[in-house]
C-alpha cells in the first residue's frame, strides 16, 4: 500500500515527507556535524548539486488538493540551494523544497574539504 504523503510549509518552503516510513537519521550535535553544517552554509564552498542517497517521495498537488505523488530514486542528482536549519534546500521538478540532509550525499561531498582545512 502506498504511503500517505503529508505536505506542510516549513520556513516558507514546501516540504514533503512520506508518512509511515522510518524517520530520517537525526544529525548529531557533535563538532564534526557542526563543521559540516557550517561548510554547507558557505555559498563559496557548498556544492551546486547533491545526489539522493535514499528514495524521496513528493506529493503532486493541483488546485490545493493532492492528486498523486512521484518518487525520485536514490542516485538522482538535484540542485542544492543551501540549508534550512538541518534540512537540505533543493530544487525538484523546478520547485524549491526541503528534504533531510541524511537523504543526500552532502556531507560525503564536504568531508574532504573539512579534512583539508583541519
Amino acid at each position: 500500500m502506498k504511503n500517505m504523503i503529508v505536505s506542510v510549509l516549513i520556513l516558507g518552503l514546501p516540504f514533503a515527507m512520506a508518512m509511515g516510513e522510518s524517520p530520517p537519521a537525526v544529525l548529531g550535535d557533535n563538532a564534526d556535524t557542526q563543521r559540516l553544517l557550517d561548510l554547507a552554509g558557505d555559498q563559496a564552498i557548498r556544492p551546486r548539486e547533491v545526489c539522493l542517497t535514499t528514495n524521496v517521495t513528493f506529493p503532486v498537488v493541483i488546485g490545493g488538493k493532492q492528486t498523486g505523488s512521484f518518487e525520485l530514486i536514490a542516485g538522482t542528482k538535484v540542485q542544492f540551494l543551501g540549508l534550512a536549519g538541518k534540512l537540505a534546500r533543493i530544487v525538484c521538478q523546478g520547485t524549491p523544497t526541503v528534504i533531510p540532509i541524511s537523504s543526500t550525499d552532502l556531507f560525503a561531498q564536504l568531508r574532504p574539504i573539512d579534512k583539508a582545512r583541519q
